[in-house]
């Protein structure tokens, strides 16, 4: 798949591919001009600013590479934003998770309040099922006061695993 995306649609358009490809397989990879900052999530490390839903649940089924990136003056009229390529090539999944609904649940959950410790962004989804949010971390072996940018995917698979296990129990 190839295309140029516009900022206001660029992450819903993603997550369909994502859908697709979790759905149907055959997607194979798609190279993607975006406004730069969309790249930046994209391609976010863990620990940055930028990492967040999308670029985990994105890199959590594709590579991401940077291709290109595009000044203004590339373009006629010139935009007031920049551009960058990116291309995806998806694969299986990085983490193996039992329930990969939740995961991304999960994951929206905690960015929602990306500010507050994992601990606290974690309570009401923990008190949704009736569990103890920090008796999930223990398990997890997450530090309660870590804050959701910090979390590897790995973690989050860890998480909602624990969640899995313990879905209307009280811990």
């Amino acid at each position: 798949m190839a295309g140029n995306l516009p900022y206001y649609v660029s992450s819903p358009i993603l997550f369909k591919l994502l859908a697709a490809h979790r759905a149907h397989g055959g997607l194979v990879d798609a190279t993607l001009m975006l406004q730069r900052e969309v790249a930046d999530r994209l391609t976010a490390p863990v620990g940055t600013a930028e990492y967040g839903v999308l670029a985990i649940l994105v890199q959590w089924r594709a590579d991401v590479e940077r291709v290109l990136a595009l000044p203004p003056g590339a373009f006629r009229p010139a935009p007031k934003v920049r551009s960058a390529v990116v291309r995806l090539r998806f694969r299986p999944s990085r983490v193996s998770v039992r329930d990969e609904a939740f995961l991304e649940r999960l994951v929206r959950t905690l960015f929602t309040q990306r500010r507050k410790t994992v601990l606290n962004a974690l309570r009401p989804l923990a008190l949704e099922r009736h569990a103890d949010a920090a008796a999930l971390l223990r398990l997890a072996s997450i530090d309660a006061v870590r804050r959701p940018e910090t979390l590897q995917l790995s973690e989050f698979a860890r998480l909602a695993d624990e969640f899995g296990r313990f879905p209307t129990a009280v811990l």
